[in-house]
């Protein structure tokens, strides 16, 4: 019997702590202030090139339905869809330009100049 209570005392020890609840009006594991924009622009250019990255990995056409959906709820996305055309245009007619190599070099120092984004 005396190992029986033991083993119990033993397991309490190793149970774990339970997590810290979060306060109310305020949700757990969220981002940070620091990583909340700032501005009205800032918000619109971070829309806006995940709408970009959106539309390299899935394309146009699966992008605009998705924007389509949520534009009546969203601000942003409403902001966006008339953005849309033209930058489904400009990537369409980038698209045919031939690509130019350039090297490490040449690649920091239009970097730096602004050229490339």
């Amino acid at each position: 019997m005396e190992n029986h209570g033991s083993i119990l005392i033993e397991n309490r020890k190793k149970a774990k702590m339970p997590e810290k609840k979060a306060k109310k009006g305020k949700l757990m594991g969220r981002n940070s202030p620091k990583d909340k924009p700032e501005t009205k622009q800032e918000v619109f250019k971070r829309a806006f090139d995940d709408m970009c990255k959106g539309l390299n990995r899935f394309g146009p056409k699966e992008i605009l339905n998705l924007m389509v959906i949520h534009s009546h709820r969203d601000d942003v996305v409403h902001q966006l869809l008339t953005r849309f055309p033209t930058v489904v245009a400009l990537g369409d007619f980038l698209n045919t330009l031939p690509v130019h190599k350039v090297d490490k070099r040449t690649f920091r120092r239009l970097e730096r100049s602004g050229c490339i984004v």
